[in-house]
Order: C-alpha cells, then sequence, then structure tokens
C-alpha cells in the first residue's frame, strides 16, 4: 500500500511553493496583485534583492526580509512604499546588503507590499529560496507570490514546505525490500531509516537529483516477527546536519521465513544476529 510520510520536524507547514517563475495565481485581493518573482540582477551572497511583479492600487506598506537557514541578515519595514498604482516588474526591491555569506548558503528573500496591518485582502507577497553565488551565479531552488499567507518567510520554512516522500508497501514481509521515494530534498544529501525504536535496521545516503528526488530502498530483516511496529524515517539535510525530517510507521505482514527441518537430532540453539545498524551519514 503507498503511504505518505508525515512531517516531524517543527518547521513550519505552509502552502506547496512554485519552482521558478511561475504564473500568477488566482487572487482575491483587490489592492495588489502579485504577478512574477525573481531575483534581481544584483543579488548574490551579499545581496538579497528582489525583482517584483505587481499590480497595485493605493497601497501604504511594505517589507522586506532574508534569512539563511539559522541567521537573519536583513530586514525592514513595516514603513511607507512608493509602489501605489505600480503595473509591472520593480527590478530591484533591495535587500542587503549584508555580510558576505560563503559560496553556496542557502537565503531566502521575502517581500510583502499593501497595508500594514496586513492579509490577504489588502497585501501580496514573494519569496525565492536560493543558494548564493557571484552575482549572476545563483541557484534559485523556490520561488512564490500570492495574496498574503500564501509563501514562506524564511529559508528554514521553504526548505521545509517542500519535502515529501512516499513508501511503496506499509505492510511488508519479513525480509522484503521496500522503495522510499523522496521530493523537495534541495539540499546535498537524502536518505532514508527503517527504526525499531532507536535501533536502525536498514538505511543509506545519495545525492538527490537537481529536481530534489531520490530513491532508497529498504530490507526487512528476516528474522522480523509479524505483527513488528516499524519506522520508516526519510531526511534531508547536509553532511553532519539534518535540516527535515519525515516518518511513518509500518507493520511487519506476512510469516517468518523457515528453514525446513532436516533431522530429528538435537541441534545446539544459535541466535540470529539483528541487521547492522546503518545510519544516513548526514544525521546527527
Amino acid at each position: 500500500m503507498l503511504r505518505k510520510l508525515s512531517q516531524l520536524l517543527t518547521l513550519a507547514a505552509l502552502v506547496a511553493a512554485t519552482v521558478g517563475v511561475a504564473v500568477a495565481p488566482a487572487s482575491a485581493n483587490p489592492l495588489i496583485t502579485a504577478t512574477s518573482v525573481d531575483l534581481a540582477a544584483s543579488a548574490s551572497c551579499s545581496d538579497a534583492s528582489l525583482a517584483l511583479g505587481l499590480q497595485s492600487g493605493a497601497v501604504t506598506s511594505e517589507y522586506g526580509r532574508a534569512t539563511t537557514l539559522d541567521a537573519e541578515l536583513d530586514q525592514f519595514g513595516p514603513h511607507g512604499t512608493a509602489l501605489a498604482n505600480f503595473n509591472g516588474v520593480y527590478p530591484n526591491y533591495v535587500l542587503g546588503p549584508f555580510p558576505t555569506q560563503d559560496e553556496g548558503t542557502i537565503i531566502g528573500s521575502y517581500a510583502w507590499v499593501g497595508v500594514n496591518p496586513p492579509s490577504a485582502s489588502n497585501t501580496a507577497e514573494w519569496f525565492v529560496l536560493y543558494r548564493c553565488g557571484s552575482a549572476g551565479e545563483n541557484t534559485i531552488l523556490t520561488t512564490c507570490f500570492g495574496d498574503y499567507g500564501t509563501c514562506p518567510r524564511t529559508a528554514a520554512e521553504g526548505l521545509a514546505e517542500g519535502f515529501s516522500a512516499t513508501v511503496d508497501d506499509d505492510t511488508p514481509d519479513p525480509g522484503q525490500t521496500i522503495t522510499v521515494s523522496a521530493e523537495g530534498c534541495r539540499l546535498p544529501l537524502g536518505g532514508a531509516l527503517l527504526l525499531d525504536g532507536d535501533t536502525s535496521l536498514d538505511g543509506d545516503s545519495v545525492a538527490p537529483a537537481p529536481d530534489g528526488t531520490f530513491e532508497v530502498d529498504l530490507t526487512v530483516p528476516a528474522d522480523t516477527p509479524p505483527g513488528t511496529e516499524l519506522t520508516v524515517r526519510v531526511d534531508c539535510g547536509f553532511e553532519g546536519e539534518t535540516v527535515s525530517s519525515l516518518g511513518t510507521p509500518v507493520t511487519v505482514g506476512g510469516a517468518t521465513p523457515t528453514t525446513p527441518t532436516t533431522s530429528t537430532t538435537s541441534a545446539p540453539t544459535t541466535t540470529v544476529a539483528r541487521a547492522a545498524t546503518v545510519t544516513p551519514r548526514f544525521t546527527g
């Protein structure tokens, strides 16, 4: 049975962001509509400025914020805005400069324009998650735009919301191999573990494909008694750091494989060892 995994890590769960510059979503907001988003030409490891597409009326306020996975880089507002009665792409919504981050740092750049306090009926928002490089060499991971409340607002939220996984059978037999399929892991390492309590029975880590997908095969030890509750855990992160983690229970079904008896002569009792502990390299 196909089973979708649930979110375990305490990171905000928001609506799914789109990848790349997307077609504008339907807007219930009569004051301002977000129409596109991209990084500004100046964006780099010390500048998270955005290019905002919008159609606005008499908006009065704006706000901006840039974050890494664990730090604030820049934040301003809410304060007055010059984007009232604007129709087009504003090419340089400035976020930065801030202290230069290491090449490849993941940065989330967020903005809203509308009325303070903001709501879905009077404000639009934009978000870009990117891996920074020299100007013009950034890699965009996720983009989002729409009415206020549509998008993630930090780098951590942007990474967490797009990560999902399924397991192809949640009632595997002893000795059976199941396949975990994940998507939305836009970090260097993905991995999966089959857990019996705190003991890992099988697992592996892989490099996700450029679109964030990966697969891991997990084998239930042949000596696992039917009815045993195990857990499949799927991780996404860096070497030495798990950023997002998903998990679901699986129940071992079927019957325990037996070895045919060929002799009535008593033999010494032996203990079958459990599978060796295997842990994705990046889990802490």
